[in-house]
């Protein structure tokens, strides 16, 4: 049954799910719970019209017995059984011939009905129920006879007695259910609601941290406090999940670094090498020259300075021009520098252009055009 009521999912909204299933119920609960009451209702209500049925007729039997005995068939009277609630037909029948002896009305006639002969011939107190409405009670009336010395049954009292209040009972159970139904249904309105909630809150939570998470690109520590084996199992997934991607991320962004590292260092390379004049670059992030051209060395007189940090060039004259350079081109990296610096008895006119990162200058280019050359190309 589970894929079906699964695909239930797939059909429609997961809370009018909920709802349907919560409906059922107490629709179930109180259709299932009205049978029983209405069982032990007619049972009940059965029992107690065959009791009352067994009474007034014994009661009219013996209200009738000394008139049976001195043989007033006219004096008998069933007015006291007919008074009585619920009593449909009440009747004083021969025991010889099953003549009707009262109410005189009826006298010398026969009941319609088979089933009060069926119960005079048992000779016998007869109570049972005749159809789904109405009960018989049968009593005879026992008068002592010489003959065989033994009591015989002379006529019999008859009551047919219905079982209206059953009706009424019913009905009454049916307003009770009513009832029952609206509070059951406000109650399983406040079910539902804990339930939704129950059901949603862990869901919400490791939402909430799954988005936390990505956003502010933490160690991923997903869990929830139910005491449910599936939720930490799913908590422990995605924590796995989720440690994978921020590895994947680290270790892309190293590659990503060491690719742009590597980039950077052969731009630097290539522009000094295109420059016509003594050049060098030097990267911005830790303050050393990355790369220097040929003319530097051999105009400059000094050994190859790659990879050199500033603060350790052997030359103060040197170094002290480059950081004084650097530090005015900081000030505003999108324009280009100038200065002059008299090194080896040449004069030299430098400039400095910074080549811009993501946020701040990545490397700066430092050419040293020497000033006779230039008086000479002028």
């Amino acid at each position: 049954m589970l894929p079906g009521v699964y695909q239930l999912a797939t059909w429609m909204e997961f809370k009018a799910l909920i709802a349907c299933f919560v409906g059922a119920f107490v629709i179930l609960v109180i259709s299932l719970s009205s049978v029983p009451l209405i069982s032990i209702l007619r049972s009940s209500v059965e029992q107690e019209s065959l009791n009352s049925a067994e009474s007034i007729a014994q009661s009219l039997a013996r209200s009738n017995v000394e008139n049976i005995r001195k043989g007033f068939s006219s004096a008998l009277n069933v007015d006291y059984a007919l008074r009585r609630p619920g009593v449909k037909k009440a009747l004083i029948i021969s025991a010889v011939d099953g003549r009707i002896l009262a109410p005189s009305h009826l006298a010398h006639t026969f009941p319609k009905e088979p089933f009060i002969h069926a119960a005079r011939k048992n000779d016998q107190k007869t109570v049972k129920k005749i159809n789904a409405s109405s009960i018989l009670a049968v009593i005879p009336i026992s008068l002592y006879s010489a003959e065989t010395g033994n009591n015989l049954p002379k006529a019999y009292s008859v009551v047919v007695y219905g079982m209206d209040s059953l009706n009424e009972g019913i009905k009454k159970v049916f307003g009770l259910l009513v009832q029952t139904s609206l509070i059951a249904f406000l109650l399983g309105a406040i079910l539902f609601f804990f339930l939704i909630h129950i059901i949603e809150f862990p869901i919400r939570s490791i939402n909430h941290q799954i988005g936390k998470a990505l956003k502010e690109d933490q160690s991923p520590s997903i869990n929830v406090n139910y005491q449910s084996q599936v939720l930490t199992d799913l908590c422990s997934h995605i924590n796995s999940a989720l440690n994978q991607i921020s590895l994947n991320k680290m270790i892309q962004s190293q590659q990503d670094e060491l690719s742009g590292s590597q980039n950077r260092q052969q731009e630097m390379s290539h522009l000094v090498e295109v420059i016509g004049f003594p050049a060098l670059a030097v990267n911005m992030e830790d303050k050393h020259i990355s790369a220097v051209n040929m003319s530097f060395t051999e105009q400059m007189g000094l050994e190859d300075l790659s990879h050199q940090a500033l603060d350790s060039l052997s030359d103060e004259s040197l170094k002290e021009h480059l950081l004084k350079l650097l530090e005015q081109g900081e000030l505003n990296p999108q324009e280009i520098s100038f200065s002059e610096l008299t090194f080896n008895e040449m004069s030299f006119q430098s400039t400095c252009v910074f080549v811009m990162g993501a946020e701040s200058p990545a490397y700066a280019i430092v050419s040293f055009m020497p000033i006779e050359s230039n008086e000479e190309v002028a």
